[in-house]
């Protein structure tokens, strides 16, 4: 556990007939923690590095000197890069590492395998054999085998350039000699006995044997809002998500206002909220300001590194929840009434394949824009004009083509890869079912790209339904924060 400051009780001690001091200062008096508390405090730092792995297993993990094949690469070797990331290289390649995950669902026709999450500085070439130096538990020898998989995330088709990183997600298939055991970490290399200048942390959280997969989860994109203070707007939007349906959210925080990170502070503790710091694989200057500029001028490789966090996201939680939707602070997939939740959008669903014999992989929500507006003043003044959602209330009149910017529940048990807007790569086909704007809606609290769109604004209170329980519980929240 990371430590945190120390409060003290302050005493005073009368030194002369005419002055008083404390008799202590406020200080932090710890001394150096020992060496398994600062590796338990490593690792909360750096998650993806095995440090209490290598700790435990080190002295079978190092190999004498005359050993030639895959020595092991302690956290003190690695070649790491901007903070979460680390490198490998090979021909003309840089692969920058963000994650490994565990992948054992029982669509994988292979059995189970190893998937890294990477950013690569190509996307539509051939790739040169790379191999996975497998680590386990009490194994003094890694389990190498080949990548078998370079899977791309973004369609070069899109938009492809030089000189930019694009998502990759790299596939390594266990063999069957290990049986049921988790390898604990991984390294990329070029050739099978090469001395890694990586090793990532697999991660694997599966689902208790006497519980069953909790419904939805919610992935954030890398958060930046470090001058703009957006915090009102997410508990409201939180507050939200909770009544419909929605188990917990995993958001990632490239930067936050002071107001933003006491939020989000609030609700990782009150446990529906954790946050994942993350950085850009570029090397880009850790500063908000060079951020703001890079941002407006460099848009395709923000939008490349949020399926970074999107992906990463997905394989971290794929085994504790039926659906994954990646949506941003400004959208809410909202059903309409009857529909009352993310639970009776399912049920709508779960009738219609029965019907027709099909089986969805994306359930997904046309895109409408609930735009500023802020020529037309407040909407309502009953309710606070800090509720951004349930004062804006006038959207364009008409829908997206389905087709277009939609956002989707994604069947946790069927995807592969993760585009911000739909599944990009499935065990099978990706299919989706898009629902009917009768039940359910993507509202999304942002201008339109089409200007003229905004000359025929409607009315929509379809948010109002929850206004009651929406306003108490987020002024609850604001209390506790001392925000008024």
């Amino acid at each position: 556990m990371l430590y945190s400051p120390i409060n003290f009780k302050i005493e005073y001690v009368e030194h002369s007939e005419y002055e008083v001091y404390p008799k202590y200062l406020n200080l932090d008096l710890r001394k150096v923690p020992d060496e398994p508390t600062l590796i338990e405090s490593a690792g909360e730092e750096l998650p993806t590095v095995p440090f209490s792995f290598w700790y435990q297993n080190s002295v079978t993990l190092m190999k004498p000197d005359n050993s030639t094949c895959a020595k092991y690469a302690t956290p003190f070797e690695i070649t790491y890069y901007n903070t979460y990331w680390q490198t490998y290289k090979t021909a003309n390649l840089t692969f920058q590492i963000f994650g490994a995950y565990y992948d054992i669902r029982p669509e994988l026709v292979d059995g189970p395998v190893v998937r890294i999450l990477v950013m690569v500085n190509q996307i539509d070439l051939n790739f040169p054999s790379s191999y996975c130096q497998l680590w386990f538990e009490g194994q003094n020898d890694a389990v190498i085998v080949n990548v078998t998989d370079y899977r791309p995330i973004w369609n070069p088709e899109w938009y492809k350039a030089k000189h930019i990183y694009f998502p990759h997600l790299l596939t390594c298939i266990l063999p069957v000699l290990n049986g049921n055991a988790v390898p604990k970490a991984v390294s990329l290399v070029d050739t099978k006995c090469s001395k890694a200048s990586n090793t990532i942390t697999i991660y694997y959280d599966p689902l208790p044997k006497d519980k069953v997969r909790n419904g939805f989860a919610v992935c954030v994109k890398n958060l930046f809002f470090p001058i703009v203070d957006h915090s009102a707007r997410v508990v409201e939007w939180l507050e939200l998500l909770r009544l419909l349906g929605v188990t917990k959210v995993y958001m990632y925080d490239l930067y936050s206002h002071p107001n933003l990170t006491k939020v989000l502070n609030y609700y990782e503790e009150d446990g529906f909220v954790e946050v994942t710091p993350i950085t850009h694989a570029n090397g880009e200057p850790q500063f908000p300001h060079y951020y703001h500029l890079a941002w407006s001028i460099t848009k395709l490789s923000n939008i490349l590194h949020e399926l970074i966090a999107y992906n990463d996201c997905f394989y971290k939680h794929m085994y504790r929840y039926d659906y994954i939707a990646l949506i941003d602070t400004d959208e809410v997939l909202m059903p309409l009434d009857p529909l009352s939740n993310w639970h009776d959008i399912v049920e709508v669903v779960r009738s219609a394949e029965e019907k027709n014999r099909h089986n969805f992989t994306n359930i997904c929500f046309r895109n409408v824009y609930f735009p500023e507006y802020s020529n037309l003043g407040r909407y309502t003044r009953t309710i606070p004009e800090y509720f951004y959602m349930l004062q804006h209330v006038k959207r364009v009149e008409k829908h997206l083509d389905p087709r277009l910017a939609i956002k989707c529940l994604h069947d946790t048990q069927k995807v592969v890869t993760l585009h911000n807007h739909m599944s990009r790569s499935c065990f099978h086909n990706c299919s989706r079912v898009n629902i009917d704007i009768k039940n359910g809606q993507l509202h999304h609290y942002r201008e339109p790209d089409i200007k003229k769109t905004l000359d025929t604004p409607v009315v929509d209170t379809s948010i109002w339904r929850f206004k009651k329980q929406l306003i108490k519980r987020s002024m609850r929240v604001f209390q506790k924060l001392k925000f008024f």
